[in-house]
């Protein structure tokens, strides 16, 4: 036997030497596109209405309630003829109190007296008016403008913001993969 090789077998052993390599990378190498759906989270930005309290400020009357009106009639020219009545602060803060005495003399003529006194919270103060003139008692009556105080209150207000959330989507990416991997699916 000798130690010569025949060219014919060593052509024929690379040309299967080849072919196995040809194959095993026909397997290994990506060569195949495949289209492959994923879904993934993405950001998105909208407007979402929401509720706020806001705090107001507003004029308000101060609270009061009256009692015991008088109409003072003194004798017939001598002296003069008093209004009066009392004002009971019944809020919880003082204020100035004007108090007006519509009113009617015997020869019907309209008068207005008035008079104005601070009455602190949860007191009474006596208004009275006076006038030389002979008043009607049926036809007089107190009008009562009481003082103020500033009140806050909270008023629900619809307001609008932009709020970046997430959603899934849905997306397709194409890859290149081996022959082996595109048969097993």
């Amino acid at each position: 036997m000798s130690n010569t090789f025949d060219k014919k077998q060593v052509y024929g052993g690379f040309g299967v030497l080849g072919l196995i390599i040809v194959g095993l990378g026909a397997f290994a190498v990506p060569v195949m596109p495949v289209e492959q759906t994923y879904t993934e989270a993405e950001p998105y930005e909208t407007t979402e209405t929401y509720t706020e309290q806001v705090a107001r400020e507003r004029t308000v009357d101060l609270e009061y309630e009256t009692f015991d009106f008088t109409l003072g009639e003194a004798p017939l020219g001598f002296g003069s003829d008093t209004v009066s009545i009392d004002v009971r602060n019944t809020d919880n803060e003082g204020g100035n109190f004007e108090v007006a005495f519509d009113t009617c003399t015997s020869s019907s003529a309209e008068l207005t007296l008035s008079d104005q006194n601070y009455v602190p919270a949860g007191e009474s103060v006596e208004f009275s008016a006076s006038t030389e003139a002979d008043l009607e008692r049926d036809c007089t009556q107190a009008r009562v403008s009481p003082g103020t105080k500033q009140e806050t209150y909270y008023e629900d207000v619809q307001r609008e913001r932009t709020v970046t959330k997430t959603r899934e989507v849905e997306k397709t990416r194409t890859e290149k993969v081996t022959l082996a991997t595109y048969l097993r699916k």
